[in-house]
């Protein structure tokens, strides 16, 4: 494909350089806009969803989760510490204005 993207011209004509207003080798899109060759193997080449760039059952994909559940757990557990200080700080608070 990249050798196919390599014999185009910037304009989708093989040896072709710059701006290509002869309209040959082009497709439409559904707006009626021309679509060169390049444009088209460029699309093709494009990941449609998040899964054609990480597939299932791949060591990649097992690696994420480990690191998201790894993440969601540290900040539980900073949570966590910072309900307890806070709780801590609201005593000493509540304690002071009892005094005064």
């Amino acid at each position: 494909m990249w050798a196919a993207l390599r014999r185009l011209g910037p304009c989708g004509h093989p040896g072709r350089r710059g701006f290509c207003a002869s309209g040959q080798n082009q497709t439409r899109r559904p707006d009626g806009a021309p679509v060169s060759e390049v444009q088209q193997l460029v699309e093709q080449m494009k990941p449609k969803t998040f899964h054609d760039v990480v597939p299932y059952k791949s060591p990649v994909m097992w690696a994420l989760i480990s690191v998201v559940v790894g993440l969601a757990y540290y900040n539980a557990r900073c949570d966590w510490a910072a309900q307890a200080e806070n709780a801590r700080m609201k005593e000493e608070r509540l304690a002071r204005r009892q005094q005064a």
